[in-house]
């Protein structure tokens, strides 16, 4: 059976994460507004909020070595070579709950090795892309992007 993985914020992680450690389990992946680099969303003034909800469901110190090294295994980013089918990356350059920058890390690591990854940025969007333009624009290529993966 065709099938793919699309997902939002926490869900655009889990996308990148079956993407990069079930990379060939489904046709392809996509993720909006996703976390890809754990660590460095931690560190990253813009997604205080993001960081809380790491807290919380984090057992253990994230700034000891042992937490640290943890969230860099548990990263996308850290796995981007297993990368074998297309992967689709939104992500809205007002984001700031998870900074876009998470998307482009990703793409640009990916894409430096020739690996099947698109990104599509969305001017000012949001991280609920609540402007109507960039929220059709955004569906429009995730329904393209799944439709040319799975027929």
């Amino acid at each position: 059976d065709d099938s793919c993985v699309v997902g939002w914020s926490y869900g655009g992680y889990v996308s990148l994460f079956a993407a990069t450690n079930t990379p060939t389990q489904f046709n392809c992946y996509v993720s909006i507004a996703g976390v890809s680099d754990i660590n460095a969303i931690l560190e990253d003034t813009r997604a205080s909020e993001t960081a809380q909800m790491v807290d919380n469901i984090m057992v253990g110190d994230r700034d000891s070595e042992k937490g640290k090294a943890h969230l860099e295994a548990i990263s996308p980013i850290a796995s981007f070579g297993k990368l074998k089918r297309p992967t689709l990356l939104v992500h809205g350059t007002g984001d700031v709950v998870v900074p876009d920058d998470q998307s482009e890390a990703f793409y640009k690591a990916a894409k430096e090795y020739n690996l099947p990854v698109e990104l599509l940025l969305l001017e000012n969007g949001t991280h609920s892309l609540d402007s109507n333009p960039n929220r059709k624009q955004a569906f429009d290529r995730v329904i393209n992007f799944v439709k040319a993966n799975i027929e």
